[in-house]
Formats: C-alpha cells, structure tokens, sequence
C-alpha cells in the first residue's frame, strides 16, 4: 500500500528530472547536478516500493546525473555511476530490458569520449542486441546508430559511419520531424563524417541546418550551436577560406567559454583546431601557445590517450617545441 506522500513524491519525479535534464542543456550544470543528486537520494530512501515504476525513475535519475558529469568532463564520477546503475538494471528490471540497453549505449559514449573505442564497440554491440529485440524502430535505436557513426569518426573511419548516421537521420525524422533539436544532433554527426570525408557541399549544409534548429530551440548562446559553428569552420578551412573559418572557430570558443569554461575536453577541442587554423596560415607562435594551453589543461582531466590530448602533443612534437 503506497501512501499519499509516497505518491506525490514519485508523480512528481519524471517533471522534476525534466527540469534537471532542461538545465543540462542550458548549460547549467552545478544546478543540474544538485536537483538529480536529490532525486537520486529520495529515490532510493527505504521506505519506497521496490516496484518496476520506482526502479525506472531511479534509473532515470541515476542516468542523467552521469549524463551531467560527462558533460562537466567527471569523466570517473559518471562512469562509477553508470557501472553501478546497469548492475542495479541487470538485478531488478532485467539484462534485456530497454534500461539495460539505454546503460550499456551511455557507456559507449562515455568510452568514446575517452578514446577507449574497443569498450565503447562492446556496449553499442550489447545495446544493438537488446533493442534490435525491443525496439528496433524507437529512439534509442536512433540514439545507437547516431553513436555509432561517431565512434568510427573517432576510429578514422568515416565511411564505415556514413551509413549509420543517415539511418540515425531518417529514422528521428519518421519519429520527431525534421525540425527537432535530435534531427538536428543526427544531422551534425552526419556532417562530421562527411566533412571528414571531402563531402563538403552535403556537410555544410548539414552543419547550416543544425544551427538553424538549435539556435532556434535554444538560442545563439548553447554548446550545441558553439559545436556546430566550429563544425563549419572546420568546413571553411578544408576550402582554404582561413577569415570564415578563423571567425567562426573563434565565436565558438567563445560561446564554450562562457558556457563550459576553460576546462573542459570541447572548449580544448575547438582551441586545438584553432591552433592547427593557425600553423596552416603560418601563425606559428600563435598556433603553439594554444596547443600548450591544451596540454596544459587536458592533462590533469583526462587519459593520457585522450584524442584531443594526443593531438595537442603531436603537433607540438612536430613543431620540436616542448
């Protein structure tokens, strides 16, 4: 028997990660943080049911909390967390249940993230088991194709990814429409794997379209517009236009300063790109004191392997500069 005040709790769960998941995307993260770590606390509070409806909004809460520690680059928190949530999962709602798949495709990015691809292969290969089964046509089969595609930009295999990005694309599209924020998400990654590719003409106009619905979702001031806008200056460099591309490299860090900080693996992305602009162009000394502000302030954060991290080293090993 569940009582009134149990009740009003657990109806009001799923507005209240809303609002958490809302402040995630508007890029404040600390509050974000503070309303699911008091969810999460509530939720697991002896007196609650051990009933499937609890145990979903536990893994609701528990999996957008780890999304808001990757996007904050507490890259060891969201793992610990996500580890634990899917041995929760396994235990209480099923091994092949859709929570599950959702936990084993979250740990897939967060090991892209940290450029530990063949980990981040097994959970998309576990996830893809499971929702080939239970969705094969949903969402979070979009979200699996969607990533990926990523994961084998990240490998240096874009052709391979092509495919499942366009599928990603199509299939949101059946789902959302063609002007939601996830379209637009699908279209980015698409362009990427394009742009990386030589594709231009198609990835420009990917990376032109996301804008156009994140910015009009979010407005001129979020990470996804920030992301997007370096996007296509990385397109404007690949056609040698260095003004486009160096302006819109630098309106995206902009933007991701002000809204993630300094330290943070995609603020260091852009700057590294930004760098590499500039040894292009013959800006030589311009060009290594940003990627020794990379180094600088991706090696206490992340893995030594890390792609951006590497990256930053290589090119100053090239340079002969330490």
């Amino acid at each position: 028997m569940i009582g009134d005040e149990v009740r009003c709790l657990l109806s009001a769960v799923p507005y209240r990660i809303t609002a958490a998941r809302e402040l995630c995307d508007g890029g404040a993260f600390e509050k974000a943080e503070s309303a699911l770590r008091a969810i999460v606390r509530e939720l697991c509070e002896e007196h609650l049911p051990d009933s499937v409806p609890v145990e979903r909004l536990r893994f609701a809460a528990r999996r957008d909390l780890a999304e808001v520690l990757l996007a904050k680059a507490d890259y060891g928190a969201s793992e610990e967390l996500l580890l634990t949530a899917g041995e929760h999962v396994a235990r209480t709602l099923g091994a092949g249940s859709m929570e599950a798949a959702v936990c084993a495709n979250d740990l897939g990015v967060l090991y892209k993230h940290l450029g530990r691809f063949r980990e981040a292969r097994e959970m998309y290969t576990r996830a893809g088991l499971i929702l080939e089964w239970t969705a094969p046509g949903g969402h979070e089969m979009a979200t699996l194709l969607h990533n990926l595609g990523g994961l084998a930009h990240g490998m240096g295999r874009p052709s391979e990814g092509e495919h499942h990005a366009r599928r990603a694309v199509e299939l949101r599209t059946a789902l959302h429409g063609a002007s939601h924020v996830h379209v637009a998400a699908d279209l980015a990654n698409l362009g990427a794997l394009l742009e990386a590719q030589g594709k231009l003409n198609e990835a420009q106009a990917c990376f032109h379209r996301a804008v156009e619905v994140f910015e009009r979702a979010y407005g001129r001031a979020h990470h996804e517009v920030a992301v997007n806008l370096a996007n296509l200056a990385a397109v404007a460099e690949r056609r040698g236009d260095w003004v486009t591309s160096e302006g819109l490299y630098r309106e995206a860090l902009e933007l991701q300063l002000q809204l993630a900080g300094t330290a943070h693996p995609q603020t260091m992305r852009t700057l590294g790109n930004l760098a590499h602009l500039y040894l292009v162009v013959g800006r030589r000394e311009e060009a290594v004191a940003a990627y020794r502000r990379v180094v600088a302030t991706l090696e206490p954060l992340v893995p030594a392997d890390h792609p951006v991290l590497r990256s930053a080293r290589r090119h100053l090993l090239e340079s002969d500069l330490p």
